[in-house]
């Protein structure tokens, strides 16, 4: 059994990279950022998905997104920070080594803990930025925090935009899931809030669905879903995995019948 003290396996990632490379090569493959994708064809020649295509370069949204799982596989059990920031750097690092990707990465991670765990929206923005510390990352989140608290979410959009850059588009998700009242609300909202809508909106629908739960999802946008069959059976084994890793959840086998014992012999 693991714990949230653990780190992901090199099996894991390898896995997610694979899975990453299904996707770069398919129709999905136009929402990859360029360097994204020049990343995946080096780790697709090498079969080495540890080593970033480079550690320095830009930090972008999508990346960030990689969050998204992290954050829900720690919102079970005791909290264990360290953990999360390992996870959240470990697969950043299957394209990204910058640390100002790994900080988009690990904010997006943190925020839908938090939402997960039933955090007031309010508080995710200045929550994540403490839990960062310092850089440009926790520095775009405590600004945004004060656009919250003074202006209205159009006003606040427009002051961040909504571009490729981490510290654009994960903002921008997290305002728009912050200040709306629903998921739909939220997905609507990132989507129509113009610039790297894909990346904005799936920020915004994660952190809104975290905090709402699977019920807070319009069952149209469900049965539209690309791919919904395989999210439907992988959603209880990720729930299970993360309650393994938390201690929560001990597969047990019932031990065979032990066979009879002849008496000893005299």
């Amino acid at each position: 059994m693991t714990t949230n003290e653990d780190k992901l396996p090199a099996d894991t990632i390898d896995s997610i990279g694979s899975r990453l490379l299904y996707l770069a090569g398919g129709d999905s493959a136009h929402w990859l950022h360029p360097d994204t994708r020049a990343a995946l064809e080096r780790a697709d020649a090498t079969l080495d998905f540890v080593v970033p295509l480079t550690d320095d370069g830009p930090s972008t949204g999508d990346v960030a997104a990689r969050g998204v799982p992290i954050g829900l596989l720690h919102a079970v059990g005791r909290f264990d920070g360290d953990a999360l920031r390992r996870d959240a750097e470990a697969v950043t690092r299957l394209t990204h080594g910058a640390p100002a990707a790994i900080a988009a990465t690990t904010a997006v991670a943190f925020g839908v803990m938090l939402a997960a765990r039933s955090v007031a929206p309010e508080r995710w923005l200045n929550e994540t930025a403490d839990f960062l510390g310092n850089g440009e990352m926790a520095e775009a989140l405590r600004s945004a925090a004060a656009l919250r608290s003074e202006k209205t979410l159009a006003e606040s959009l427009a002051a961040v935009d909504s571009g490729l850059a981490a510290t654009e588009s994960v903002i921008a998700g997290f305002l728009t899931a912050s200040w709306t009242e629903s998921f739909a609300d939220a997905v609507f909202a990132a989507a129509n809030a113009g610039g790297a809508a894909d990346t904005v909106g799936a920020i915004a629908g994660a952190l809104a669905g975290a905090f709402g739960g699977d019920t807070s999802v319009p069952q149209p946008l469900i049965d539209g879903l690309g791919s919904r069959i395989y999210v439907s059976l992988a959603a209880p084994w990720f729930f299970r995995t993360a309650q393994q890793r938390a201690g929560l959840f001990i597969g047990l086998r019932p031990a065979p019948p032990s066979r009879p014992t002849e008496p000893p012999r005299v």
